[in-house]
């Protein structure tokens, strides 16, 4: 990777890789470190609207001349591998890849391996509260089968539900059967304890080199050649919706950085105007396709009072 030296903040600053030193003036006008101590805990909402972020989203997609590094379709996102250097990934952009539509939320269970690798190692570092280790071992364990069940099913990553108390307790109670199990070895427990958990380190980046690896899409344009959906948010829209009739044509507006839903699809009428949100479900599978360059034909199919429902027929099909 090339780096210049942009000669701002010397002494203070690595050289600039190539490509960012537009971003690099901009960081430093913002504070530098200063502005990078905002985010050490990662880009909390807000980071995703900063002018830092635009700049180095742009410059990793120019760096990547927008091809996904997964399937090599067209990129339109910029994914952090690893939340280590927000607000100065222009220093470590090795650490942010471009991706498609259809492959950003799959890359996401490498990201949550990695995760699962840091919450071991600090473990391994507490193995003599053994009774404890052996069921946060059972917990890392099953944390990572849910995770392979997802990415396999090819679902997209959604935030980790809280664990109830009734799995806790089962954790601890299964962890200190584990625990009799390895004291009847006769071999020190948190010995064998350490082995175990590297070998689950091993599993977590085994995984994580899955999910990474390029793949090869055997048929991309094959999708569902008819979709509906109903329109949400219909309530903020600002004309009359007595004008709208049924066969009337709209649009769809991808809105990769919406902050509530990356997936978000605006339906905008013919005057411009805003209408409304795919619903949530339809936009998670739409999202990809739009993405990947397939266009659609999309028209009003139902009206029943304040709700309103579309067809979408694929051009590609």
């Amino acid at each position: 990777m090339n780096v210049v030296d942009v000669g701002s903040d010397p002494g203070s600053n690595p050289p600039v890789p190539q490509g960012f030193e537009a971003v690099h003036r901009l960081w430093i006008s913002l504070g530098g470190r200063k502005f990078r101590s905002q985010y050490v805990s990662g880009p909390h909402f807000g980071f995703y609207n900063t002018n830092y972020w635009a700049l180095v989203r742009q410059a990793v997609l120019n760096r990547d001349s927008m091809i996904c590094f997964r399937c090599r379709e067209t990129a339109g996102y910029v994914h952090h591998l690893s939340y280590q250097f927000t607000g100065e990934e222009h220093l470590h952009p090795e650490t942010l890849a471009s991706v498609c539509g259809a492959c950003h939320p799959m890359v996401e269970y490498a990201r949550l391996a990695n995760s699962l690798i840091s919450r071991i190692e600090r473990r391994k570092m507490l193995l003599g509260e053994t009774e404890k280790a052996c069921a946060r071992l059972l917990e890392y364990r099953a944390e990572l089968a849910n995770l392979k069940l997802l990415y396999n099913a090819e679902l997209s990553h959604r935030n980790r539900k809280v664990k109830s108390e009734f799995e806790l307790q089962s954790y601890e109670k299964n962890g200190a059967m584990l625990l009799l199990e390895l004291r009847a070895k006769g071999v020190k427990e948190t010995a064998q304890l350490a082995k175990l958990l590297e070998i689950e380190i091993q599993e977590c980046q085994n995984f994580a080199a899955q999910v990474l690896a390029p793949i090869t899409r055997s048929n991309p344009g094959k999708i569902q050649a008819k979709r509906e959906s109903v329109i949400v948010g219909i309530k903020y829209h600002q004309g009359n919706l007595s004008d709208i009739k049924i066969g009337d044509l709209v649009q769809l507006l991808r809105e990769p950085e919406n902050h509530f839903d990356s997936n978000a699809i605006r339906v905008v009428l013919q005057t411009g105007e805003t209408l409304g949100y795919l619903a949530a479900e339809c936009a998670a599978v739409v999202a990809a396709d739009i993405d990947s360059g397939i266009g659609f034909r999309v028209k009003v199919t139902k009206i029943l009072k304040n709700k309103i429902c579309v067809s979408l027929n694929s051009l590609n099909s």
